[in-house]
């Protein structure tokens, strides 16, 4: 592998803090999902597929408003 330039590191099995999606979900599941007991299945779904929304559409807002800023500025 020194011949490729490779090197192997160890990763622990569960390590958040390398996952770029770990701080999403953790967003998600505490500020967008009040309620994550559900007694249905589809109750579940529906309740993750909304706070998607719901996080998509405050990333995008706060994308609109940095590009503004941004654009003042220059």
């Amino acid at each position: 592998m020194e011949a490729a330039d490779v090197g192997l590191f160890y990763l622990p099995a569960y390590s958040p803090e390398l996952s770029d999606i770990e701080p999403i979900w953790q967003s998600i599941k505490h500020h967008e999902m009040p309620t994550r007991s559900h007694s249905e299945l589809k109750d579940l779904k529906d309740a993750v597929e909304t706070a998607l929304i719901q996080k998509t559409q405050n990333l995008k807002a706060t994308h609109a408003k940095t590009t503004n800023l941004l654009c003042e500025g220059a």
